[in-house]
């Protein structure tokens, strides 16, 4: 089995796995931390005034994601319980 990692890495064609391997994310506790600290960092610069745009830039995520997290801590969209400024 091969897994393709992108399209857009020509220079990463692919990756050799087994057939008999599953491939499951684990998610060691510093990535939990890492996670956390990028989610309290996005909530910190939405509410000090900064940008989906700018905050997807600053912590390497898409802006999609830079949403979800912001809704998922309140403070974007219709259920936001704090003010953006």
């Amino acid at each position: 089995m091969q897994l393709f990692l992108s399209p857009a890495c020509a220079s990463l064609a692919a990756i050799d796995m087994p057939a008999t391997t599953t491939t499951t994310m684990a998610t060691t506790a510093a990535e939990v931390q890492i996670i956390a600290a990028k989610k309290q960092t996005a909530r910190n610069l939405y509410v000090g005034g900064m940008s989906e745009e700018f905050i997807a830039m600053q912590l390497d995520l898409d802006i999609p994601a830079v949403i979800e997290i912001l809704k998922e801590m309140r403070v974007y969209g219709p259920g936001a319980t704090e003010e953006a400024n």
